[in-house]
């Protein structure tokens, strides 16, 4: 998975609140990582 996100070309813009990550539309695991997001957020603090 760090390799993954290592070969990525991603925008990243630091927002008041939160940080938006914007992928390249033609990223190949786009919905794992997508997937991987929800569940990080859905974790207990």
């Amino acid at each position: 998975m760090r390799l993954a996100f290592v070969k990525i070309a991603a925008r990243v813009t630091e927002l008041v609140t939160r940080i938006k990550v914007s992928l390249p539309s033609s990223y190949p695991y786009k919905q794992s990582l997508a997937r991987f997001a929800d569940r990080a957020l859905a974790m207990p603090p």
